[in-house]
């Protein structure tokens, strides 16, 4: 990687970081988003951390890489971009339950689906709306 897509993509990173410390501090919200200048490789939202500072969560969608980072605002002595963690989630994916609380189980749904469509004829469950 150039030096100067580097310095574009951790600028890009850091002002992702500071708009999203900042709306959060607001009660504000920003949802998940296409990287600036990264096409479809990157999607990033954020959230807040228990102490306050702002979260950073960026999604490598071509390594399936989930990444963390933390800003904190504050004096210039504690203010900055902290990384917090990775992780590898192309395993995740596969993962149709996991400390779920749902009423119904998704083999459940499938199962229930699959009954109302054999009932039916149909390849949807009746009731079912085009809509969303």
């Amino acid at each position: 990687m150039s030096r100067r897509l580097l310095d574009f993509l951790l600028g890009a990173l850091t002002a992702t970081a500071l708009v999203g410390w900042w709306s959060a501090s607001r009660g504000g919200e920003v949802v998940a988003a296409p990287a600036p200048g990264a096409g479809d490789e990157f999607l990033m939202t954020t959230g807040t951390a228990a102490h306050g500072g702002a979260l950073l969560f960026v999604l490598n969608t071509r390594t399936r890489t989930l990444n963390v980072y933390e800003a904190e605002g504050g004096s210039r002595a504690t203010r900055g971009v902290t990384f917090v963690a990775s992780r590898k989630i192309e395993r995740d994916l596969y993962v149709t339950g996991y400390n779920d609380k749902s009423e119904y189980s998704y083999q459940d749904l499938v199962e229930r689906i699959r009954a109302e469509e054999a009932r039916t004829g149909s390849d949807r469950p009746s009731g079912s709306d085009d809509r969303n």
